[in-house]
């Protein structure tokens, strides 16, 4: 009679362990999705205080650009405003903000490996959905 029920024991406690190692798979992967998450949502900001407050390069150079623009203009500077010098100095300043930020966002990005999760998990028989 207890010898009819070792295979059945053995059969539950192999469950057990799949389901064990998919849960500590699957929760290795929900950690690394957080950690992720909060790598984006912090990305682009700095703590001032207690509060986060969001960088946009283009936006601060485009501003400074302007409040340069309007003094030149409040100084009667129209010779420098009419230069196609101000202009090319123009657009490569805002190339440049462009390309900082293309260069800090590529730089900071950290890979997250789905594809190697999902085949771990499906030589187990498990599926993401």
């Amino acid at each position: 009679m207890h010898g009819s029920l070792s295979p059945e024991l053995e059969r539950l406690e192999s469950e057990v362990r799949s389901i064990k190692t998919q849960e500590n798979i699957s929760e290795e992967y929900v950690s690394k999705l957080e950690s992720r998450i909060e790598f984006l949502e912090n990305r682009d900001r700095f703590t001032l205080g207690s509060i986060k407050v969001p960088v946009e390069v283009s936006g601060i150079v485009g501003s400074s650009v302007l409040l340069l623009t309007g003094f030149l203009i409040w100084s009667g500077r129209w010779d420098l405003i009419r230069s196609p010098y101000f202009s090319i100095g123009l657009a490569v300043t805002m190339a440049g903000a462009v390309l900082l930020k293309f260069f800090l966002v590529n730089r900071k990005q950290k890979p997250l490996m789905i594809n190697n999760k999902k085949n771990r998990l499906s030589k187990i028989g498990y599926r993401l959905r």
